[in-house]
C-alpha cells in the first residue's frame, strides 16, 4: 500500500490531499479501496521523511528517488493487487485466438494510448503567453520575481486563466527546453550514443529528475515517434509483451508507469541495448505470473506468443482514414528543415503546431 501512495504522489502534477490520494488510488488501482486515515496512518508512519507538507493547504507531495526504487515499489503494490483478484480463467486456445483476431493497428493503438495516458502538452492558445512560459520555465524553476512578473500580467491583461498556475503545470508535467532536446534526438529516425549521453549530461546540468527525464523521453517518444521506434524488433517484442500481459490482466503490463520506469534510459547508452533490457525484465516478470496463474506455462512460451502477433507493417493509422503516413513523415521533415532554415520564433511555433496536428489527427 505504501508503494500506492508513493506512486500516486509521484505521478501527480500538484500536491495533493489525503482524500484526493485515496480516490486516485481507487481510480488507478482497480477499485483498490483506501480511507484518507489509512493515507496518513502510511504517509507519517511509513514514509516520514520522504514527502512535503503543507500545513496550509493540508497537502502532501514528494521528489522522486531512483527509478530502481520506484519500480521496487510499484511492483509491490501491483503483485498485492494481482493477489486479491481472482485469476480470469481464460485457457490457452482463448488467449491465442485473442493474440491472433486483434488487428495490428488496435494493438499499437492501445499501447500508445496508455503511454500517453500521463503525458500532458499545455497550450494556452496565445503565442506570446505561450513564449513567455517557455522562458520562465525553461531552467525548470520558478523564482518569486517571476511569479511576481506573472501574477501582474494576469490581472493586467484580465486574463481568462492564471499564468501561475500554467507556468507550474508545465513545469511539473514537461520542461520546454528538455522537450526540445528530445524532440531533435528523435527526429532524425537514428537515436544515437552520443546523443543520449548528451541527454543525460543536460539531465545533470538542469537538476533534472531521472525519473522525470526518462518519462519525457519515453512519453515523447511514443506520442510522435512511434513509427520510428516499432522498426526496432525489441520494441515491437515490449508490444506484444504488453498486449500478452493486458489479456491475462496482469496488472504491471497495464501501468504505464511500470513500462516506462523499465525503458530505463540510464541502464545503457545504447537504444536497442535499453530496450532490450526491458524486454527481458518483462519476459521475466510475465512468466512468473504465468506460471502462478494458468496451467499452460511453459519455458518456451513467451517465445510461441510472439510469432501470434504481427507488428510487422509499422505504419501507424489512428483515424481509419486512408492516409499515407510515409508522406506525412517526409512533409514533416520539411517543416523540421525550413524551422532550422528560417529559423524565427513565429516560424518554429507554426512548424510545432502544424506537427501536433499532423501526428494527433486534428484536421478541423
Amino acid at each position: 500500500m505504501k508503494g500506492m501512495v508513493y506512486n500516486t504522489l509521484l505521478e501527480s502534477e500538484k500536491p495533493l490531499m489525503a482524500k484526493k490520494i485515496a480516490f486516485k488510488i481507487y481510480r488507478k488501482y482497480d477499485g483498490y479501496r483506501m480511507s484518507r486515515f489509512m493515507v496518513r496512518d502510511i504517509l507519517w508512519k511509513e514514509m516520514k521523511g520522504q514527502f512535503k507538507y503543507d500545513n496550509v493547504n493540508y497537502t502532501y507531495s514528494i521528489e522522486s528517488e531512483s527509478l530502481e526504487s520506484q519500480t521496487t515499489n510499484l511492483e509491490e503494490d501491483l503483485t498485492e493487487v494481482n493477489k486479491n483478484k481472482t485469476s480470469n480463467n481464460i485457457d490457452y486456445d482463448t488467449l491465442i485466438n485473442k493474440l491472433l483476431s486483434k488487428e495490428e493497428k488496435i494493438i499499437i493503438h492501445d499501447f500508445k494510448k496508455l503511454i500517453k495516458s500521463n503525458y500532458l502538452n499545455v497550450n494556452t492558445g496565445n503565442k506570446k503567453f505561450d513564449e513567455l512560459l517557455k522562458s520562465v520555465v525553461k531552467d525548470n524553476k520558478i523564482t518569486t520575481n517571476e511569479e511576481a512578473f506573472l501574477k501582474e500580467k494576469s490581472i493586467e491583461l484580465g486574463l481568462p486563466f492564471d499564468l501561475i498556475g500554467k507556468a507550474k503545470e508545465m513545469l511539473n508535467s514537461g520542461n520546454p527546453y528538455l522537450d526540445n532536446i528530445i524532440h531533435l534526438i528523435y527526429e532524425d529516425g537514428k537515436i544515437t550514443e552520443n546523443e543520449i549521453k548528451f541527454l543525460k549530461e543536460k539531465e545533470i546540468e538542469h537538476d533534472f529528475t531521472k525519473s522525470f527525464v526518462n518519462k519525457r523521453f519515453w512519453q515523447i517518444g511514443v506520442c510522435y515517434y512511434l513509427n520510428e521506434l516499432i522498426k526496432i524488433d525489441s520494441f515491437k517484442n515490449v508490444i506484444k509483451l504488453r498486449e500478452i500481459g493486458h489479456i491475462l490482466d496482469f496488472k504491471l503490463l497495464n501501468s504505464d508507469t511500470w513500462i516506462i520506469l523499465n525503458l530505463d534510459i540510464h541502464t545503457s547508452n545504447n537504444i536497442n541495448e535499453i530496450i532490450e533490457n526491458c524486454q527481458t525484465k518483462i519476459e521475466g516478470k510475465l512468466n512468473d505470473y504465468i506460471k502462478e496463474r494458468y496451467n499452460f506455462y511453459n519455458e518456451s512460451l513467451i517465445e510461441s506468443l510472439y510469432s501470434k502477433i504481427d507488428l510487422r507493417n509499422t505504419f501507424l493509422n489512428e483515424s481509419n482514414s486512408e492516409v499515407n503516413l510515409e508522406g506525412y513523415a517526409k512533409i514533416i521533415k520539411i517543416l523540421n528543415q525550413e524551422k532550422i532554415r528560417i529559423g524565427s520564433p513565429d516560424v518554429n511555433l507554426l512548424v510545432e503546431n502544424v506537427k501536433f496536428r499532423i501526428q494527433n489527427d486534428i484536421w478541423d
